[in-house]
């Protein structure tokens, strides 16, 4: 017969190999649950970030290929890439709402009769194309309009540097780092003038003062500090157009 230490022995053995049975089930547990939360978070993690003028790009892109589909009657495929759209759209759409409302309502609408049309058999092919003529044009935009606000910002910051330069008798730098205006100016230009002509003329007067200014030495600190601060004062009034 088993005396009473042997007893107590044994069933405290019992005990502490159930106790080390169960933390070890929980802390398996627990990497499990560790994860399969870190395999649910990685979807939202790895989701690219788009820049309007990438994100419109893409959709741009997207368009052009669902249209050569649609030529081509392959209807199937022209459905499936329109995917696409809204899968880009989403990524970017709150940016292009908060800069640019307006556009961003002129994209919804035709996106939308896109969404619906993909969806109806059998495919109405005119109506899904003069939607997505009218998409891509609003898309072109967005992105002109994107180029503009950051386009005027580089311009801004682009005369601050001259200032600065000029300040300090860094005549050189300052010729220099005026190439940044014509630079960001071409990429908007055109765009800007069809909206508001009489405020690109304001721009255009000190903007080509400055150009033919730096190209004369000894440099006129005078001339070039006035249309400095001319053009950012007519540039920051284009900062306030709605677009």
């Amino acid at each position: 017969m088993m005396n009473l230490k042997k007893i107590f022995m044994v069933t405290s053995l019992g005990v502490v190999l159930t106790l080390a049975g169960c933390s070890s089930q929980k802390a398996e547990q627990g990497q499990n649950g560790a994860q399969n939360q870190t395999t649910q978070e990685a979807p939202a993690a790895k989701q690219k970030t788009l820049t309007i003028q990438e994100g419109t790009k893409n959709m741009r892109d997207v368009i052009k290929e669902m249209k050569n589909e649609i030529n081509n009657k392959e209807e199937d495929k022209a459905i499936k890439t329109s995917d696409n759209l809204e899968g880009n759209w989403k990524v970017f759409e709150d940016s292009v709402k908060e800069k640019y409302f307006t556009l961003y309502e002129k994209v919804e609408e035709p996106l939308g009769t896109i969404n619906a049309g993909v969806k109806v058999k059998p495919f109405d092919t005119k109506a899904v194309s003069t939607a997505m003529d009218s998409l891509d044009k609003q898309l072109e935009q967005v992105q002109l309009a994107d180029l503009t606000t950051t386009g005027v910002q580089n311009m801004r910051d682009t005369l601050k540097k001259m200032k600065e330069q000029l300040a300090n008798k860094e005549e050189d730098n300052a010729v220099k780092t005026s190439e940044g205006l014509e630079g960001n100016w071409r990429q908007f230009e055109d765009y800007f003038k069809a909206k508001s002509p009489v405020l690109y003329g304001k721009i255009e007067e000190p903007l080509d003062t400055i150009n033919a200014a730096v190209k004369v030495k000894p440099l006129d600190t005078k001339v070039l500090n006035t249309n400095i601060d001319s053009l950012d004062k007519q540039l920051e009034q284009l900062q306030k157009v709605q677009f």
